[in-house]
């Protein structure tokens, strides 16, 4: 009796094993994520056998919440063709990144960060309407990106509007191409990552700097035009070297985009919002820089 016992036990440990889990700093890197990190992408686009620059797409974490128990990253996004998705989060168990849908509360695998060359698993990367498709690891390549080499992984999503994108480490998602009739291209130019400023970064914030004497006090200007309809601009002046953070609001108070968030050398500055992608509404701006904060109002008409 106590050896049939035994054999029970060993069976029931095989059948409901105790597992342990942990957070895979390594897999993590492939997909930095944190609140104000933000990436530029150029978009290419062919026609005819000629190709077109598009302009640039940006996406950028706006916030973080806690929705059913896990931690989800907000994106504000122009280079996914479906706005319902804006809420990712990397499972901590499986290392895979997961997309909520803000409408449904689905949720939907998007990506592996543990994949192997040859790996498969069933995902996508574009709207939750649209059916999950065979993702492939084509290739864990060592390339040169933003001047320095660089560990990657190719995903091929066959058949998805998504052909195929990579992930660099310490940098994320640094190219998204497709093709569907014509080929598109999203090609990463540079991304603010924890405060670090990486490539181009006049692309990359739509900062211009228009003086460089140094401001007696902080201040922040009315923004021009304004109204406007999309594109506004904001004039601000930093007194002394130091983190800056320029951020939009809505009405209610919740916050849509970063602008800036980065170190700035004393001067003036100039920075350009595209707001395409919300409604009409009065909105808000704040400047925050060490101790300095100051708020303004502007209203978008379209």
């Amino acid at each position: 009796m106590k050896y049939l016992a035994f054999i029970l036990l060993v069976l029931s440990l095989a059948v409901n094993p105790t597992r342990t889990y942990s957070w895979d700093a390594d897999a993590a890197k492939f997909y930095p994520l944190a609140v104000g990190n933000k990436w530029v992408y150029a978009y290419y686009y062919t026609m005819w056998d000629s190709t077109y620059f598009g302009g640039y797409r940006i996406s950028q974490i706006v916030s973080d919440t806690v929705i059913a128990g896990h931690k989800y990253f907000r994106f504000s996004s122009s280079i996914s063709p479906c706005n319902d998705y804006i809420f990712e989060r990397i499972d901590s168990a499986s290392m895979n990144v997961y997309r909520r849908s803000a409408s449904t509360g689905a949720e939907q695998l998007l990506d592996s960060l543990l994949s192997r060359i040859n790996n498969t698993y069933f995902g996508k990367r574009n709207c939750m309407a649209m059916p999950n498709i065979p993702v492939r690891c084509q290739d864990t390549n060592t390339i040169t990106l933003l001047g320095i080499q660089r560990r990657t992984k190719m995903l091929i999503a066959d058949g998805a509007i998504f052909t195929s994108y990579r992930f660099a480490e310490n940098i994320g998602m640094c190219g998204l191409f497709g093709s569907e009739g014509n080929s598109w291209s999203n090609n990463l130019t540079g991304c603010v990552l924890n405060g670090t400023v990486y490539g181009d970064t006049n692309t990359l914030t739509g900062i211009s700097q228009i003086g460089n004497e140094v401001p007696s006090r902080f201040s922040l200007s009315q923004n021009y035009p304004n109204p406007f309809n999309p594109v506004t601009n904001f004039g601000f002046r930093i007194a002394d070297f130091g983190m800056v953070r320029l951020t939009v609001f809505e009405a209610i108070g919740r916050e849509v985009e970063v602008l800036v968030n980065q170190q700035l050398q004393p001067g003036t500055y100039e920075v350009s919002w595209d707001a395409s992608a919300y409604p009409s509404g009065v909105y808000y701006y704040r400047l925050e820089a060490g101790k300095f904060t100051e708020t303004k109002k502007m209203v978008l008409i379209k």
